[in-house]
């Protein structure tokens, strides 16, 4: 209960929570263009990032395409002891340590939008990193201390801290193991990777016994009235924007119902050494959290087996339920193609010689069943992962969202070999 472990993304609530505190003192609103609050952005000929506003970060739906910053940001100091690092340190991470810095990044890309912002979710790293760089901006504080006053002291968070490496600062600190993807040889490691200016988006360290204590501010007016006002409290758990068929997104928070159908507020986590998920049923008096090690590991489905087991449920169940539509081949046509994004996923859909369809996602076949005529859901790492194909005005389409990331497309009529 009290070893300290990465957090990942169940960092963004903290964020949001304290953008929240920031929006209650006067200092800004969640409907200001970020530009007011960034002037490096504000004299950017990009005229749409113009057209953002805090909400729009918050909820993943600025227009940000996915980018792979988080890996070019990350920096640790070279392991000693244990197995090397297999060439898996960034090449320049300095470059991003500050928030000149990464916005010199986001710059530099000339990115052109995914759709207008508040069209559509799209999970952005980048945006709650720049959250960060608001926060530190408007409280005259760093973002850290920030959050660590505003937050994590008020709440009776003990042992939570951005603190790169905890073992420094707490005995009780987890081993950090990675994993070589071409030899799947797991390793220990001796210090945990950080991110300076993109702490905002998943840098975190907390403990079990500690993050139960921080549910206690969405189940539990008398923690409220401490921490957030009780409208900042609902409205960090509204769903403000629709993440896929299951799932609806808030301020840092996934707002859904499990299989039960019980209200649930949820997010999940993924960094080197972490995989994490957290949930908390506010109707129930419930909060359940999984916090790991290794990256990769299926934490959401051990958080919901946690969950159906302590409410004297089938744990064998997946859930939710899925029925099978029936899609035409000429339907599953529009959808071949690879779709892929700047920060590194791929898929593909294929029809294959024998006329039956494919999904593969980085590169390896998933099986999957189709829900509706625009949403497969494929079987990866033990979950249920949807996948919508989004189509343009004129019925094309140019895009899918997996992992709720949208990924566009790139190529049609694809030859089944390619992927021998």
């Amino acid at each position: 209960m009290d070893t300290v472990f990465g957090l990942a993304s169940l960092t963004k609530s903290f964020t949001c929570a304290a953008i929240m505190k920031l929006a209650e003192a006067g200092k800004l609103s969640l409907e200001d263009p970020i530009t007011k609050h960034l002037p490096m952005l504000e004299e950017s000929e990009q005229a749409w990032l113009k057209k953002i506003t805090i909400h729009h970060l918050m909820t993943h739906t600025s227009g940000l395409p996915p980018l792979n910053t988080l890996d070019k940001a990350m920096t640790r100091k070279r392991n000693q002891t244990y197995t090397p690092d297999y060439g898996e340190m960034p090449d320049d991470p300095e470059s991003l340590a500050t928030y000149e810095g990464f916005v010199d990044y986001l710059l530099e890309q000339n990115l052109s939008p995914l759709t207008e912002p508040g069209a559509l979710f799209s999970y952005s790293n980048e945006g709650y990193s720049l959250l960060g760089a608001i926060i530190a901006n408007v409280s005259g504080q760093s973002y850290e201390s920030y959050v660590i006053d505003t937050i994590i002291k008020p709440a009776g968070l003990e042992r939570t801290s951005f603190t790169a490496y905890p073992d420094i600062q707490y005995k009780n600190s987890t081993t950090c193991y990675e994993k070589q993807e071409s030899t799947n040889i797991v390793y220990p490691v001796e210090n945990w990777w950080d991110a300076p200016a993109m702490r905002a988006t998943g840098f975190l360290k907390s403990t079990a016994r500690d993050m139960l204590h921080y549910a206690d501010l969405y189940m539990n007016s008398r923690y409220q009235n401490t921490i957030l006002h009780k409208k900042s409290s609902a409205s960090m758990v509204y769903p403000h924007t629709k993440m896929d068929p299951f799932k609806s997104y808030g301020y840092g928070f996934e707002v859904t119902k499990d299989g039960a159908g019980r209200y649930m507020i949820s997010h999940g986590g993924s960094l080197s050494s972490i995989s994490s998920n957290f949930a908390i049923l506010p109707h129930e008096k419930v909060a359940a959290i999984v916090l790991t090690n290794l990256s990769g590991f299926p934490a959401s489905r051990l958080l919901q087996m946690m969950l159906q087991a302590f409410f004297n449920e089938n744990i064998d169940v997946e859930t939710p339920k899925l029925k099978q539509a029936t899609l035409s081949l000429e339907t599953m046509n529009t959808y071949v193609g690879n779709y892929t994004s700047a920060e590194g996923m791929a898929c593909t859909f294929l029809i294959n010689e024998q006329g039956v369809a494919e999904f593969w996602f980085q590169e390896e076949a998933y099986p999957f069943l189709f829900i509706n005529e625009n949403t497969l859901v494929a079987i990866i790492d033990d979950t249920n992962e949807p996948v919508e194909f989004l189509k343009e005005a004129q019925g094309n389409i140019w895009a899918l969202s997996i992992f709720h990331r949208i990924l566009l497309k790139k190529e049609t009529n694809l030859n089944p070999q390619r992927m021998e």
